[in-house]
């Protein structure tokens, strides 16, 4: 099913923001796609930019407690998405988006969320604007529950890129995941995550996420700089010509590090804000 379409340019840098979904669905400048475009607007996963929140990523099996309260979250396997047996991005990614206001060049969009599985009411506002050679994401995230609450917040942008695009980043540590249970092991980067020195990651099949990320990161042409992300996670499906790169503010399963809760506590009212730039480099 169609649903409403912002189509934003700045020259000859055109983008397109499905306003139900909050997601970006394609992104080309100069004539190029830089955007893992979605194919449909029915299937959250494939859209090309999509937001992550009240928490990133997964948590295991959708049960964490907090401040003694226990939560059960539903995993992808419960609403029927595909057999996925842990909560996923969140509820945002798949929830029902308005348009605050929105103009040729940017667009802001909001969802409220909360009071369901996951208790605590909150507000996304996501601001989305073009320049004539990049793309800007502002994301703020508002604890409207009347105590203290949890939460993650990331991006999840899909770009395209073939076997020999290099990949360049740069951070401190390197999470291990155990995929059945999603056990969380920190620790130093080995030569298989390594990426301080450009080389291809395309079709790899690597799903990794970095912690004391710098904050940059190269896709080719392709210039990421995040703001109030400590941590990227990166996915490079086999045999598919597309990499995401992930800021977020937390690793996956936040509630579950050995090292203990990873999410945010955010006081009544108290924000949590987080952006990126993209912008393509020319020679």
């Amino acid at each position: 099913m169609a649903h409403p379409l912002i189509a934003l340019r700045a020259g000859e840098n055109v983008c397109t923001v499905s306003a139900q979904h909050g997601a970006i669905m394609s992104w080309r400048c100069a004539g190029h796609e830089v955007l893992a475009s979605s194919s449909t607007e029915d299937d959250p996963k494939s859209f090309a930019c999509f937001v992550m929140a009240p928490f990133a990523n997964r948590i295991a099996h959708g049960a964490f407690s907090f401040d003694g309260r226990p939560i059960a979250l539903p995993t992808m396997q419960d609403v029927n998405r595909f057999d996925e047996p842990h909560a996923l991005h969140g509820q945002a990614w798949r929830g029902e988006w308005r348009t605050e206001t929105h103009s040729a060049t940017s667009a802001v969009l909001v969802f409220d969320g909360g009071g369901d599985s996951w208790p605590w009411l909150y507000r996304v506002r996501q601001y989305i604007a073009l320049t004539p050679h990049g793309l800007q994401i502002e994301l703020e995230f508002e604890n409207r529950a009347n105590e203290t609450a949890p939460a993650s917040i990331g991006l999840h942008p899909s770009f395209r890129a073939d076997a020999a695009t290099p990949l360049c980043l740069q951070a401190s540590t390197s999470l291990h995941m155990n995929g059945p249970t999603l056990t969380v092991s920190e620790g130093p980067i080995g030569p298989a995550h390594d990426f301080a020195t450009p080389r291809p990651v395309a079709g790899s099949g690597l799903d990794h996420c970095y912690g004391g990320w710098a904050g940059v990161a190269r896709l080719g042409a392709l210039e990421i700089a995040a703001t109030g992300c400590d941590y990227l996670h990166l996915y490079a499906p086999r045999q598919r010509e597309q990499v995401a790169l992930e800021p977020q503010t937390a690793p996956p399963n936040a509630p579950h590090h050995p090292g203990g809760s990873r999410f945010q506590r955010l006081a009544p009212g108290q924000r949590l804000t987080i952006g990126m730039k993209l912008k393509i480099r020319h020679a």
